[in-house]
């Protein structure tokens, strides 16, 4: 807290500042047919932000993409439920 000319003490308001704002902006343009590789790049991570997507592109961290298949899931299902009625059928037979 400072204190002003007569004495009394201020209290600070508004934003407290960042240690390390990021200050530096670049700019860049694609073709038609980059823009849709990179959208297509940017689906398949997942990432909800895109400037997030580019810094780890460029700055080498790894990559992860994680594909649901829900034809693959339903017959994981099924192939599940089918195992236990026949655990089931075993029970009741001992």
């Amino acid at each position: 807290m400072e204190e002003n000319s007569k004495g009394r003490t201020r209290r600070s308001t508004g934003r407290k500042p960042k240690t390390d704002p990021a200050v530096f902006r670049y700019g860049i343009k694609l073709t038609s047919e980059e823009n849709g590789k990179f959208e297509l790049l940017f689906e398949k991570s997942g990432m909800k932000q895109r400037a997030r997507f580019i810094k780890s592109m460029i700055f080498g961290r790894e990559m992860k993409v994680v594909r649901i298949d829900k034809a693959a899931m339903d017959y994981y299902i099924r192939l599940t439920n089918f195992y236990h009625q026949f655990q089931a059928i075993g029970n009741n037979y001992n």
